[in-house]
């Protein structure tokens, strides 16, 4: 009896140390990870202070669905090191506070010049991050923490992409 109980205080231990949700895997450990996984973390993630922000963030996941850019493939990548193309990191990005008190950021994407990405905030403080690809349009992601160090952004004018950054240490 007293072996039956210690065997089940103890699987019961395992499974409550088993990530239980999406939310909880990690991207760039994730053999699984989606759309559907980007999205949920997102809904579950809280709005970001501003002073979190604060310093630089690498993309470290990357999800576009075929349906969302038209080629029928999903494109699917992560790193917990950063993405990175030709050995260089795929997109930074640097927040810091302005003389004013107000955030300011700057995008470095490879194949891009770096430029000032317009952000503000919406009533329930998600951020609002645009960028200028050169396209017609601004590209406006909505972006959320869903842990210290993890910004997830999707975008915001269709389901079906977006990308998890992580915080870097200096």
């Amino acid at each position: 009896m007293r072996i039956f109980l210690l065997l089940a205080f103890l699987l019961t231990g395992a499974a409550q140390q088993t990530p239980s949700s999406p939310a909880a895997a990690e991207p760039c450990s994730d053999p699984g990870y989606s759309w559907q996984k980007l999205d949920y973390m997102f809904q579950r993630a809280k709005a970001p202070a501003k002073q979190d922000l604060l310093g630089t963030w690498i993309m470290t996941g990357f999800v576009m669905t075929g349906s969302f850019s038209g080629v029928g493939k999903d494109d699917i990548r992560s790193d917990c090191a950063g993405i990175k193309r030709n050995g260089k990191l795929e997109w930074a990005l640097k927040f810091s506070a302005t003389q004013d008190g107000h955030l300011a950021a700057n995008s470095r994407k490879i194949g891009d010049s770096p430029q000032d990405s317009r952000i503000s905030f919406e009533r329930d403080g998600t951020l609002i991050l645009q960028q200028d690809d050169e396209g017609d349009s601004m590209v406006v992601y909505r972006c959320r923490m869903r842990e210290p160090k993890a910004l997830v952004c999707v975008y915001s004018g269709a389901p079906g992409h977006g990308m998890e950054f992580r915080k870097r240490e200096k």
